[in-house]
């Protein structure tokens, strides 16, 4: 069972999560809209949400600078190129077993392990299901940035693509890759060092 500090801090990681969807939905109407009254009043929402978005981040970010485990837990999470502040604070929340289980384990607990669909003597594609829906997301988001920048993820996406596979596929691909070395680099209390993680697969 998660700790009542966990559980306190995934309130405030749900709730960021609730306004983020709350922001779109009133850009989106923002987009539609034509009624000066109405554009007038979804500006002032979306203004009150920013407002409420920051107070939940710096509420997040005190709860992490005060807490010992959880800032070294960051601050190895953040060393990695294209790895931000909200990805760190979702591993940190949602998957408290990163550093404590092997890489089998963590990707299953994610959803990013591919699961087998065969069948007899056909080996059918593989897809990736379940798992913490948010550590996932957040993971998948952090692959688009990666790809195009971090070192390592850009050489997995390239080769993936090569070779034929979608882009959807290589950058869950990169997002499994990027959740086996942070998995890799909280066991060991390690930071970034391309030249170190270029072997982890």
């Amino acid at each position: 069972m998660p700790t009542e500090e966990i559980r306190l801090f995934r309130d405030l990681l749900d709730r960021r999560e609730q306004l983020m969807n709350m922001k779109t939905m009133e850009s989106n109407r923002l987009a539609t809209v034509v009624l000066k009254q109405a554009i007038t009043s979804i500006k002032k929402h979306i203004n009150w949400i920013n407002r409420e978005i920051n107070a939940i981040e710096k509420e997040i970010d005190q709860r992490i600078s005060e807490n010992p485990q959880w800032k070294e837990l960051d601050r190895i999470i953040q060393s990695i190129p294209e790895i931000g502040p909200q990805t760190s604070r979702i591993l940190i929340g949602q998957l408290p077993e990163l550093g404590q289980v092997n890489r089998k384990v963590i990707a299953q607990l994610v959803g990013l392990a591919p699961i087998a669909n065969d069948s007899g003597t056909t080996i059918g594609q593989r897809h990736t299901v379940g798992g913490r829906r948010q550590v996932r997301n957040a993971m998948y988001r952090a692959s688009l940035s990666a790809a195009r920048y971090n070192p390592t993820a850009r050489a997995l996406y390239k080769r993936l693509r090569v070779r034929g596979k979608t882009a959807k596929v290589a950058l869950v691909a990169v997002a499994h890759k990027l959740l086996i070395i942070i998995n890799a680099m909280v066991q060991k209390k390690e930071l970034w060092q391309h030249s170190n993680v270029a072997i982890i697969s």
